[in-house]
């Protein structure tokens, strides 16, 4: 977590350094059967065949050590942290896209809740960010058609008339921006005379 702020800290060359220093790290700690490969950017994958759940918290607790030290570099020296997606084989998913996915789904979730740098995957995690993403596919595909397409929200649906170019009419969010719109202009008119 954080390569964002360290590269505009220490620059570019710090956060490659400390990029290098980790996956060093992860190198030395990975036993037989083990894996860890960057996938890109600051963002790395892990398995590991367990026989049993234990096995993988100990694991998990084997990479989180490589966190625990400092980082250092030509007097430079930086703590870092790591979010965490965890996902089982066969119990989250029956093939590795499914894992993979999965696990992403709950390092979002880590990153997303204050405090926790762990999480493992829920069912309800997937249903929650399938239905996000599905509204983003309808909502991005009734504007590209400029057609009326019904798209579920929840338990109700939004009902979006898409123009040709792209834009969604909405008479309700329409009304809803005009009434905002006549709210802060009075409030603007208001500070003006005060």
């Amino acid at each position: 977590d954080g390569l964002r702020v360290v590269n505009d800290t220490h620059g570019h060359a710090f956060g490659d350094h400390v990029i290098r220093e980790l996956g060093a790290r992860f190198k030395a700690m990975c036993g037989k059967g083990e894996q860890i490969a960057r996938l890109g950017s600051d963002d790395f994958i892990a398995g590991k065949m367990v026989g049993d759940e234990a096995a993988l918290w100990v694991f998990i607790d084997r990479l989180q050590a490589c966190f625990h030290a400092p980082i250092e570099e030509q007097g430079l020296s930086v703590n870092v942290s790591a979010c965490m997606g965890v996902a089982i084989f066969p119990r989250h998913g029956g093939d590795p896209g499914t894992i993979f996915n999965n696990a992403d789904l709950a390092l979002h979730r880590a990153k997303d809740s204050l405090g926790q740098d762990l999480c493992l995957f829920d069912p309800a995690m997937d249903e929650d960010k399938r239905s996000r993403r599905q509204l983003a596919v309808d909502l991005r595909g009734a504007a590209a058609e400029g057609v009326n397409r019904r798209v579920g929200v929840g338990a109700g649906d939004l009902r979006l008339n898409a123009g040709r170019d792209g834009a969604v009419d909405d008479p309700a969010a329409d009304q809803q921006q005009q009434d905002t719109d006549k709210h802060l202009d009075r409030g603007h008119r208001q500070r003006r005379v005060t």
